[in-house]
């Protein structure tokens, strides 16, 4: 009976493992020129199918292998019902893929899933760019002008975009770092830095050439904690308190600021100025289509996949904006408590890396908008997959910390304090 039960697990696994390829791999394909020069349009019977497929794989493990807690059952029917109310006032269609995805993985190694996401996104990526250099696809050149007359050469190697490409990279780079993160050493420091120095002047990607930038010192970081003194060791844990909080924070400056942003305001004027216009664009989407539980359609106007100049270009790029004027406040919130709550549980396992990882990744979202696009941001699937720690212990981030369920399990047996 536990032979057979093992080896339905297993099944359920590589069913899980398939239809995740099947996911990265589709959404990585639209964001190539591939798509563009073939003339290749989605097809929606295809993207049925999977979520058909994913939903019956959630309810199998639900009913016969029954893995999800009652806490875990609870935040799978707010994220599904919010996923499947969310796609229909917003007319996203893959929005519903992403709490589908991230609720399937229940009890998968999130070390596996990395892998793959590296294996599918980085060897499609790869592919891309070579494509692109040998000239079998559109290698889109941008050319900006500069307040002093010069011009910004900006490569999207195969890609729609620039930073489509700078954002693979980063989060591409974000899931080597936490998989080598037993054995970091100087050469993934030096090429963390590296990758940012040529994002920044092949694409003129400066958020994603700075994050690259703090990848590294997240690598260095990593390398020497353990050879510091103990008492730095315990400032730095009581400093990163602060870090569970980092993405509310920054969060809620960019949607303040865009709300009451004044052009009239001088200092406004400047950090919207530095911030590339997000301040005034988000003020757009502010007057233009208000605030919502569920979300609304919004209509975007940008360059992406084209070199011809848009008129009135319109674009939400940090996810905080675009999720919450697009997806909706409730969905905004969900997203919210779920980053807090995981930093948080990194924390309590000590695994440093991993809050590190999130405060870099909560960083770049507050300048682009992939923070809920699973086919980039691979770690919105730490909410319900498996991590396993130094011990060997696997633990999900939707547990209680350890000792917090230790105790109430004590309590229950009468045997506590």
């Amino acid at each position: 009976m536990t032979e057979t039960y093992g080896k339905i697990e297993k099944y359920t696994e590589i069913a899980y493992y398939i239809l995740l390829v099947w996911f990265l791999a589709y959404r990585t394909f639209f964001n190539t020129m591939f798509r563009k020069d073939f003339g290749i349009k989605r097809v929606e019977g295809a993207e049925t199918a999977w979520l058909v497929l994913m939903a019956a794989l959630i309810l199998f493990k639900l009913l016969k292998l029954q893995y999800y807690s009652r806490a875990e059952i609870a935040v799978s029917c707010i994220l599904i019902l919010l996923g499947i109310l969310v796609r229909r006032t917003s007319d996203t269609y893959w929005i519903l893929m992403f709490p589908l995805l991230t609720v399937g993985a229940k009890k998968v190694p999130f070390d596996r899933i990395l892998k793959l996401f590296l294996i599918t996104v980085g060897g499609m990526l790869a592919v891309t760019v070579a494509a692109a250099c040998a000239g079998l696809i559109t290698n889109l050149v941008y050319l900006q002008p500069e307040a002093d007359g010069s011009l910004r050469v900006r490569s999207a190697y195969g890609t729609t975009y620039p930073t489509t490409f700078s954002e693979f990279v980063f989060f591409l780079s974000c899931a080597w770092l936490y998989l080598r993160r037993k054995k970091l050493n100087l050469v993934d420091l030096v090429l963390c830095g590296a990758v940012g120095v040529f994002l920044k002047i092949k694409c003129d990607a400066k958020t994603d050439a700075l994050c690259m930038l703090l990848l590294a010192a997240v690598t260095g970081w990593i390398m020497v904690r353990g050879k510091l003194p103990e008492k730095a060791r315990e400032i730095f844990r009581r400093l990163s308190a602060v870090l569970i909080a980092a993405m509310p924070l920054m969060a809620g400056w960019i949607i303040l600021a865009a709300r009451y942003y004044n052009p009239d305001n001088p200092l406004l004027s400047r950090i919207n100025t530095i911030l590339n216009t997000r301040l005034s664009l988000g003020k757009k989407g502010f007057r233009k289509y208000g605030l919502s539980l569920l979300g609304t359609t919004v209509k975007y106007k940008t360059t992406g996949g084209k070199l011809e100049e848009v008129k009135n270009y319109f674009n939400l790029d940090s996810s905080y904006l675009m999720i919450l004027i697009n997806f909706g406040i409730l969905m905004f919130l969900v997203l919210l408590a779920l980053f807090v709550w995981s930093s948080y549980r990194a924390r309590e396992e000590q695994d440093v890396l991993l809050l590190l990882l999130l405060t870099v990744i909560a960083a770049e979202s507050f300048m682009e908008n992939r923070l809920i696009q699973a086919q980039y941001d691979i770690f919105l699937l730490i909410f319900f997959a498996s991590l396993r720690q130094e011990g060997g212990r696997a633990f999900c981030m939707l547990e209680l910390p350890r000792s917090t369920a230790q105790e109430g399990a004590e309590a229950e047996k009468g045997e506590g304090v």
